[in-house]
């Protein structure tokens, strides 16, 4: 007789291991895996808090990264072909525009678009390469967004220092969302006002 360990999970689960892994929407995934688009926000958090299920999630999406050979390395470098990019790599000594067969792969990485002109040349955009910097700057943690919501929700002095609430149940995270929600819908037709 098979153990916990080795019991297979029921299908609808293993359906949404899969679709969260691709694509990590909890509620898609739990409509996809066939529980009530009503109800489906509830359900991907009740999975979700499954060990067996949180497990298995990790475990597939680290092999759809293997697939693919998602690395942090190789993402890093992608992003420092963008961010170090020289425009001069794409012209050839004369100042004339290099074929795109002569490009290097870094140099391809970089170009988000190629469009023919009407003369026969073409143009070239690049991916942003302020976003790449700056993308590179937060993963070694040298740039970190902070929001303060403290200020949009009363003076500064009114309110208390912020909490850690990962112990919220989910029943309480839903009561705070609907909470802000209707605190930032009063908020915009004040404003409006």
């Amino acid at each position: 007789m098979p153990t916990d360990e080795t019991k297979p999970l029921p299908a609808r689960w293993q359906l949404f291991i899969r679709e969260y892994a691709a694509r990590p929407w909890a509620s898609k995934a739990a409509i996809a895996a066939g529980y009530a688009p009503k109800y489906a926000r509830r359900s991907a958090w009740r999975l979700l808090q499954r060990p067996e299920i949180a497990d298995a999630v990790a475990r597939e999406m680290q092999r759809a990264a293997q697939r693919v050979e998602l690395t942090a390395d190789r993402l890093l470098g992608e992003l420092a072909e963008i961010a170090f990019v020289d425009l001069r790599a794409f012209f050839d000594d004369d100042g004339k525009p290099r074929s795109i067969e002569s490009w290097t792969p870094a140099m391809g990485a970089c170009v988000k678009s190629v469009k023919a002109d009407a003369e026969g040349g073409f143009e070239i955009t690049l991916w942003d390469k302020t976003r790449a910097i700056s993308d590179g700057l937060r993963y070694h943690g040298l740039l970190r967004d902070v929001i303060d919501l403290r200020n949009r929700l009363a003076e500064p002095e009114a309110v208390p220092e912020p909490r850690n609430l990962t112990g919220l149940s989910y029943e309480q995270a839903e009561k705070l969302d609907a909470l802000l929600e209707t605190f930032e819908r009063e908020k915009a037709a004040e404003t409006l006002q």
